[in-house]
């Protein structure tokens, strides 16, 4: 499964949306400071999982993960129909550590806290929401109708104008 960064595809959106959450005392679980929240979709036209990775960074960390999340935000029942065999469709609900991505011991402090986050019905609208943006590029790219549009544009070219 190919995952694409939302911020490489919809800068100023995902800039706009930005998730994250404020540790301001030492915990033992996690240090204080202030987390980001990377999200990536999947971006192969033939899956229509409504799931998100998460990776958690920390400002004095840009760019490193201290937690990959994966979660889907639809109910129990349509991961029930979409999981494969072999798949528990509350592990691809909830949220969890993605095995397929880098961890650190914070990382269980963290997903508590992204957890804490989930209970803001917001949250799961932007994700929603976001999926949704990804989705139609996807399909639009895998419909012939070119390629992904550069930094967030969807706006389609027309071919019969010429540059002046």
């Amino acid at each position: 499964m190919a995952m694409t960064p939302f911020l490489d595809l919809f800068p100023v959106t995902a800039r706009q949306d930005s998730m994250g959450f404020t540790v301001t005392q030492e915990a033992t679980d996690v240090p204080a400071g202030v987390y980001r929240c990377i999200e990536f979709y999947c971006t192969n036209p033939e899956c229509d999982c409504r799931r998100v990775i998460v990776w958690v960074t920390r400002d004095s960390f840009p760019g490193r993960p201290l937690a990959a999340i994966g979660y889907g935000w639809e109910n129990l029942e349509f991961y029930a129909r979409f999981a494969k065999s072999g798949l528990d469709p509350v592990e691809l609900k909830d949220p969890y550590l993605d095995p397929f991505n880098p961890q650190s011991s914070y990382s269980p402090g963290i997903l508590a806290r992204f957890r804490a986050m989930l209970e803001n019905p917001a949250i799961n609208s932007t994700l929603a929401r976001h999926y949704g943006m990804v989705r139609g590029l996807v399909i639009a790219k895998s419909g012939g109708e070119g390629q992904l549009p550069n930094r967030g544009s969807t706006r389609k070219r027309d071919p019969s104008r010429r540059k002046r």
